[in-house]
């Protein structure tokens, strides 16, 4: 039998929401809104509040502090307004108006700099979600990479210094990337002492190196040819290093398991026990699951040798050529994906070319619409060599690096003796008859480069020294020759126009220039070049190809400047720099300025910066060629300036002591005031209102701005305590006795099923998007209202 409800019938009870829809009542006397209400129905009782079934708009409903009670301590502690915590009796005030924990604005103090880890302050435990400490690691990750030196001066090479204090102030550990980053960057900007400081820090923090930042660390000792900082690292953390055995397992297996706890670890624990706080030194054995022993011995010797000490070198270099001919490969390391810088994006390039990444072995360019800037060796990176092909890495690095030995550290004479003797023992004794199948490109470059500027040899000379070094390479003396390539090539071009340079401080040539002679060998070499297909002209090797034809004085090196760079390459003010010598041969004056002015039209054109060295060249003629080459504002600038300077300097007021100017606030590494970060209120510390540093009415002024950012913390896990007292404040009876009973884990309570989100270090899956009804969850999440609110 079917029974309906009257309701449902058409005929039933009259509903407002359908007859107020006044399409549905045309002309109907009796449904306005007067008479509707005479009859009961209100209009506006409608639905309510429509509800979203969406995360980001329920997050208003989640309470910070869980319902302990049912009844508002007199506040309205449980309204969803997270601020009004602090004045209930969860959180007692010590007096009127304040927040128990807060003691005064975060600043800089000297307090943190002399703490090491644990010892200063009590240790903090300060909780944070898996989601924040990926956001501040990545956020301080981001600073401290960008801190370089920048021609804007958007950024400075000390501020990678800063954001790294910055991150040990506000209670972070910096893990080793940060190191790394730190180091980088203030390498890049050659401010070796200062990331020798990060190093120091990083001692100081009592972390542990791997052996990548150990790897960091030793290229800022060889940039800085300081191999005292190396032993002393060498000694401390490299003492156990081991190459790859045969049978060992490589790379090591991963030793940890993810931080996790099951429900009775969660519910019993005290909180200290479940706190995770990221510690590096925890991260260390996973972090050389990969061996880089080879890459640490080479670094070392080459440090050593870059102060000259060949004793040093052939300490760390004998005991590597030996383990590289007795151990195995090991397997190489991927790219650490947080130091990959990625490029900027670009609309109007093609789409990046797939195989130009980071974890590719060569590097495929892209085609260009331009030629090349510089010539390049295609070479693998090295940490994917086989040993034998790494022992030759090796001494390529080291010929490199004799080419910067100072001469008070190490004559010439012994600088190349000492390279001689290394290719000779590399090709005679270590590898013998497997010499003839490595790729030796890039050591052959280096040899000759050594060659060039240490033993300033010719053009012919290097061609020939570069033809007996593929002879001796050969297997069999009939067998195909190795054809010279592109980087070799460039380093005759360069020896070639080294010939006719004239000395910078002498201004006269070489003894024994014989330009017929230098342009001979040119001839011959770019011919040979243009038979060889393998090799591509660069624009540096144009660039030695135009300074010959200058110093050798054939008038032609601007035809030949226009026939194929001008259009064809991105070049620099070098071209202009070494063509101005030729301008300058013409007999006719009026010839010399058209060119000089034809010039300066192509730098605006082809957007090249003019040097200052080719402006000032210019400017000593302009007395006959009366060429300009500043633009009126520069000049007015510059005559301004000068002529205040020269008053500021005759001034005998300037002498005196100024108090205001010569007061030195930064001796120590970070500011010794509090420089003017607002904290949470708005004050800045420093200021007496509204109530100056230990009154106790703190609070937003009047004149304080809206805040954002971290400036506005909230009463929640990002809370950052810096001066927490040893016994925090009792809370009320009986309060304090439940939370004690709370803390040694024995409270009854805790037999409930735990219902919250199981704690879980980086979640692996994160979905952003907004839940459609074909992600279908658990059974729960299935509802019509994902979470309750307070309704």
């Amino acid at each position: 039998m079917q029974r309906t409800v009257v309701l449902h019938h058409k005929s039933g009870r009259l509903k407002g929401f359908l007859l107020k829809d006044p399409a549905l009542t045309p002309l109907r006397a009796g449904s306005g809104s007067r008479s509707l209400k005479r009859q009961g129905v209100h209009g506006l009782a409608g639905l309510g509040p429509k509800q979203i079934n969406h995360r980001h708009a329920n997050a208003q409903y989640q309470h910070a502090f869980p319902l302990l009670s049912h009844d508002d301590m007199g506040n309205s502690d449980q309204s969803n307004n997270t601020k009004l915590i602090q004045y209930s009796m969860y959180m007692p005030k010590r007096n009127k108006g304040t927040a128990p924990w807060f003691r005064g604005a975060d600043t800089y103090s000297v307090k943190y700099s002399e703490q090491g880890r644990y010892e200063y302050q009590r240790y903090l435990m300060i909780n944070r979600f898996p989601s924040e400490y990926k956001k501040h690691f990545m956020r301080f990750l981001g600073f401290i990479k960008s801190a370089r030196k920048s021609e804007s001066y958007s950024s400075l090479p000390q501020e990678a210094l800063h954001w790294l204090l910055r991150m040990i102030v506000d209670n972070f550990n910096p893990q080793h990337v940060h190191y790394q980053a730190a180091m980088a960057s203030l390498l890049n900007s050659g401010e070796f002492d200062m990331a020798r400081d990060a190093w120091k820090i990083m001692e100081r923090q009592q972390t542990i190196p791997c052996n990548a930042t150990i790897s960091t660390y030793l290229d800022v000792c060889l940039a800085a040819k300081e191999p005292s900082w190396a032993l002393e690292a060498w000694n401390r953390y490299c003492t156990e290093l081991r190459f790859l055995e045969h049978g060992e397992v490589d790379p090591k297996p991963v030793s940890r398991t993810p931080f996790s706890l099951d429900r009775d670890e969660l519910l019993y624990l005290p909180k200290w026990k479940k706190h995770f706080d990221h510690d590096p030194n925890l991260d260390v054995v996973d972090l050389n699951r990969f061996n880089k022993t080879r890459e640490l011995y080479m670094k070392m010797s080459l440090v050593m040798l870059s102060a000259g000490d060949v004793q040093g070198f052939h300490a760390f270099f004998d005991v590597l050529e030996k383990a590289m001919l007795e151990t195995p490969t090991p397997v190489p390391e991927p790219p650490n994906p947080h130091m990959v810088l990625r490029p900027r994006w670009s609309p109007y390039e093609r789409t990046e070319n797939v195989t130009a990444n980071a974890w590719r072995m060569e590097n495929v360019p892209k085609a260009r619409a331009l030629g090349e800037q510089t010539a390049t060796d295609d070479v693998l990176q090295h940490r994917f060599y086989t040993n034998e092909q790494f022992l030759v890495h090796v001494v390529t690095s080291a010929m490199a690096v004799l080419v910067a030995v100072p001469d008070a550290s190490m004559s010439a004479k012994v600088r190349l003796e000492t390279a001689e003797k290394l290719l000779e023992r590399l090709r005679s004794n270590t590898l013998k008859t497997s010499f003839a199948s490595q790729p030796t490109e890039s050591l052959m470059t280096s040899y000759l480069q050594l060659h060039r500027v240490v033993g300033k040899e010719s053009g012919a000379l290097l061609r020939k020294r570069a033809e007996s070094f593929l002879d001796k390479k050969r297997a069999d003396p009939n067998g195909v020759k190795e054809m010279m390539h592109a980087t070799a090539y460039l380093a005759v071009l360069q020896a070639c126009a080294d010939e006719g340079r004239p000395d910078a401080d002498k201004k006269h040539v070489r003894a024994g220039f014989d330009p017929r002679a230098t342009m001979a060998t040119l001839a011959d070499v770019m011919e040979e070049m243009h038979r060889n297909v393998h090799v591509p002209w660069t624009m540096d090797m144009h660039l030695a190809v135009v300074e010959t034809m200058v110093f050798c004085g054939t008038m032609k090196a601007n035809e030949y400047f226009v026939q194929n760079v001008l259009r064809k390459f991105r070049w620099s003010s070098a071209f202009l720099e070494a063509l101005y010598v030729e301008y300058r041969r013409h007999d006719d004056v009026d010839m010399w300025a058209e060119l000089t002015k034809r010039a300066l039209v192509w730098t605006a054109r082809y957007d090249v910066k003019v040097s200052e060295a080719l402006k000032r060249a210019i400017e000593d003629d302009y007395d006959v060629i009366q060429v300009q080459t500043r633009t009126f504002r520069e000049l007015a600038v510059f005559q301004f300036r000068d002529v205040e300077e020269k008053r500021h300097a005759k001034n005998p007021v300037n002498e005196l002591p100024n108090p205001w100017i010569d007061y030195v606030s930064h001796a120590l590494p970070f500011p010794d005031r509090d420089g003017g970060h607002p904290d949470e209120y708005g004050d800045l510390g420093q200021w007496r209102a509204p109530g100056g540093p230990g009154s106790p009415t703190k609070g937003p002024g009047y004149y304080a701005p809206k805040m954002d950012g971290e400036h506005l913390k909230g009463y929640t896990s990002e809370w950052r305590d810096l001066k927490n007292p040893m016994k925090p404040p009792a809370f009320p009876n009986p309060w304090e006795r439940k939370y004690k009973q709370y803390a040694r884990g024995q409270h009854p309570s805790y037999d409930m099923v735990y219902a919250g989100p199981m704690p879980e270090i980086f979640p692996g899956r994160h979905d952003f998007r907004k839940p459609t009804r074909w992600d279908f969850h658990d059974i729960e999440k299935q509802g019509k209202f994902r979470c309750s609110g307070p309704w």
